[in-house]
C-alpha cells in the first residue's frame, strides 16, 4: 500500500521558506563583502621585526619529531667509516653551506647534554646502521583488514 507525500502547509511552510532565506543570505553575504574589513590584532599597530621575516611555517613528517632532523645540525658526527645501511658504501660526509646559521639552538649549545641534562640517556645520533627503526606502517590497508 502506497503513503501519499504529505505537503508542508501553514506554519511549516513558513519556517521552512525563512530557514532557507536565512541560509541563503548567510551564505551570501560572505560573497558580497559584508562585514569584511582587514583584521587587527589590538588595534592599528603595524608588526615589526627585525627581519623582513613575520612567520615561520615548519612541516614534519607523521611521527617524526625536531630533533630527528636538526639535533646535531648544522655539525652531523661525520663519524669515520661510516658505511651506507646495508652496503660497504662509505656513508657521505655532511657539510652544512657556509652561509648555514652558527647560533642555533642546536643540543650542545641549549645545555641539553650532560652534565646538565640528569637523565640516563643522552640524546644521541643514529649510525647509518640504527636508522631503521621499528615503526608501525602508515598506510590504511593494513589496519582495514585487520
Amino acid at each position: 500500500m502506497l503513503h501519499p507525500v504529505k505537503r508542508p502547509t501553514g506554519k511549516r511552510l513558513a519556517a521552512a521558506g525563512g530557514t532557507a532565506a536565512a541560509a541563503a543570505l548567510a551564505l551570501t553575504s560572505g560573497f558580497l563583502g559584508l562585514g569584511a574589513g582587514p583584521a587587527t590584532a589590538g588595534g592599528n599597530h603595524p608588526a615589526t621585526t627585525t627581519t623582513p621575516i613575520k612567520h615561520v611555517v615548519v612541516i614534519f613528517q607523521e611521527n617524526v619529531s625536531f630533533d630527528h632532523y636538526f639535533a646535531t645540525y648544522p655539525k652531523a658526527a661525520n663519524t669515520p667509516g661510516e658505511t651506507l645501511q646495508g652496503t660497504a658504501t662509505p656513508a657521505p660526509a655532511f657539510t652544512a653551506a657556509g652561509n648555514t646559521p652558527k647560533g642555533i639552538n642546536t643540543l650542545a649549545n641549549a645545555g641539553l647534554l650532560a652534565p646538565n641534562n640528569p637523565n640516563s640517556v643522552q640524546p644521541s645520533r643514529l649510525s647509518p646502521m640504527q636508522a631503521v627503526t621499528c615503526d608501525q606502517d602508515h598506510n590504511y590497508g593494513a589496519e582495514q583488514k585487520a
